[in-house]
């Protein structure tokens, strides 16, 4: 029985030691793989783990083997049902089949025969066990025999291990120093590597934005031909233009000699006209003096007129009466102290003085209308030395073309003489093709609203005719918004023109043929 405890206690430690062993191996190949430790430290420590688990080994068996022969003692007679009648009382273990114990009471049952009988037997079984003990003692030391050169060798293997252990060390503490020295280098590369990864992620980046700036490029260079595209074809109008400004310019030149001719035989006209106004004017004042001495005339005419109806009267009714009645018409005579007139003169003289107001109002007519022509002269004057100071900064801004065809643009208006004319009352459009168009009073939208329309349809006609003109732009929006008054919408592209920097403003009102880029 002890034998057999002893055995089981010696299995469960080598149990322990070789689940303590392998745990040990998986935490060194752990490290291993978790690069914790190197290749030739995971080997050392593998081989040490070995080692212990020999020894481990050894010192368990040589121990079993110490406990089974120092505890086991000799087995007693066996003991059958027939023998039972002569056993003493007491408990008796009968082993029927293996690993059952059965406990049964013995009476004592007989008479000593039988027990001299047992005794005999008892001492042959003593003898026997006598001899197997000899044999057993003879084992024993032949077993201490091999137990001292066992123990000699397990001090050799001892001192062995010890030196190996040492060196083991020392492989270790060099291991460990290389390890941090390999740690240390590590984390110089970990952190080399992290460099290098975030300047290969900034190198993408920067590989990213340049494909990107490449096809910007593309597209702009794309666009940029097609411009350019434009402005040949823009280049082949500015030409064409230009060989027509020449023509205008020819004309104009010889327009400004005419009118400066014109203007010279209107100042002289003038001349002649104010001679003409200051002997009028001296004329009028002899003709209002006859006026007035003819109205003294006229009203004498009539009182002679009268007095010459009464003397009438009184000659038909002379021949009736007596005498005495030419005394009277003598008397009347005396009473007028003036000669007669005769009425035919009278009349001529009434109708001479219509003429001459006639006169005079005909030459007050002619007076405005030459002072008509003269302010025109003077606008055309005006005119002139506005096309000469757009010339002049044309010659300045060469380098504009906007403004170029802006100069065109008008020099073309000035020929044509159509005005951009807006009507006073505001209910009414008035365009220079001479159309009316009529508001309607319905809701309307604000300043802002209106500013930022004008610019989505500027920006939708300049992309799909790169340039447009202002009159367009306004026919856009008020095709698209008709209850507007045109006068507002023009003054704010007015103001949102005058707001865009790149746009070349001759300092004065927006020009409606004017062409803008935006």
């Amino acid at each position: 029985m002890t034998r057999l405890k002893n055995k089981k206690s010696t299995g469960v430690v080598a149990l322990l030691f070789t689940i303590l062993i392998l745990i040990a191996l998986m935490l060194i190949t752990i490290l291993f793989l978790l690069e914790m430790m190197d290749l030739a430290a995971a080997m050392i420590a593998g081989v040490v783990v070995m080692l212990l688990a020999i020894l481990v080994a050894i010192v368990v068996v040589m121990s079993a083997n110490a406990t089974s022969i120092t505890k086991v003692k000799p087995k007693p007679a066996a003991v059958t049902e027939k023998n039972l009648k002569n056993v003493p009382k007491k408990i008796i273990t009968i082993q029927k089949k293996p690993k059952v114990i059965v406990k049964k009471i013995v009476k004592k049952i007989g008479p000593d025969l039988e027990l001299q009988a047992r005794y005999s037997e008892l001492n042959a079984a003593l003898e026997i066990a006598k001899r197997e003990k000899l044999s057993l003692q003879e084992k024993l030391k032949l077993k201490e025999i091999e137990f001292e050169q066992l123990k000699e060798e397990y001090d050799d293997l001892k001192k062995s291990l010890r030196e190996k252990i040492r060196e083991l060390d020392d492989k270790k503490r060099t291991a460990r120093e290389d390890a941090e020295k390999v740690s240390s280098f590590e984390l110089k590369l970990q952190r080399q590597r992290n460099y290098l990864e975030s300047k290969c992620k900034a190198l993408e980046e920067i590989e990213q934005r340049r494909v990107e700036s490449e096809r910007k490029t593309k597209r702009e260079l794309s666009s940029i031909k097609r411009k350019l595209f434009q402005l040949n074809s823009k280049n082949v109008e500015l030409e064409k233009l230009k060989k027509r400004l020449e023509k205008l310019v020819n004309q104009k030149n010889v327009a400004v000699e005419s009118l400066r001719e014109e203007k010279k035989s209107l100042k002289n006209q003038l001349k002649e006209i104010t001679k003409e106004k200051t002997a009028l004017a001296k004329e009028l004042q002899k003709t209002k003096s006859k006026i007035e001495r003819l109205n003294k005339q006229k009203n004498l005419a009539k009182n002679v007129v009268d007095v010459a109806v009464e003397m009438e009267n009184i000659k038909k009714h002379r021949t009736k009466e007596s005498k005495p009645k030419k005394s009277k018409e003598k008397m009347l005579a005396k009473e007028l102290k003036e000669p007669r007139l005769d009425i035919s003169r009278l009349k001529k003289s009434l109708d001479r003085i219509k003429t001459d107001i006639a006169l005079k109002k005909f030459k007050k007519v002619k007076s405005k209308s030459l002072e008509k022509k003269t302010k025109a002269v003077n606008a055309d004057e005006i005119k002139t030395e506005k096309i000469k100071k757009e010339k002049v900064k044309e010659k300045k801004t060469e380098e504009k073309p906007l403004f170029r065809l802006n100069f065109l643009s008008r020099l073309k208006r000035h020929e044509k003489e159509k005005d951009y004319e807006i009507a006073e009352t505001p209910k009414k459009i008035v365009m220079a093709d001479n159309i009316v168009l009529e508001e309607k009073c319905q809701d309307k939208l604000d300043v802002s609203d209106r500013m930022t329309e004008i610019k989505n349809i500027a920006e939708r006609i300049q992309k799909e005719k790169g340039c447009f003109k202002i009159s367009q732009l306004l026919a856009e929006f008020l095709r698209k918004y008709p209850d507007h008054n045109r006068k507002e919408v023009m003054e704010d592209i007015t103001n949102w023109l005058d707001e865009e920097e790149n746009i070349v403003n001759s300092g004065k009102k927006v020009n409606i043929y004017r062409f803008v880029a935006l």
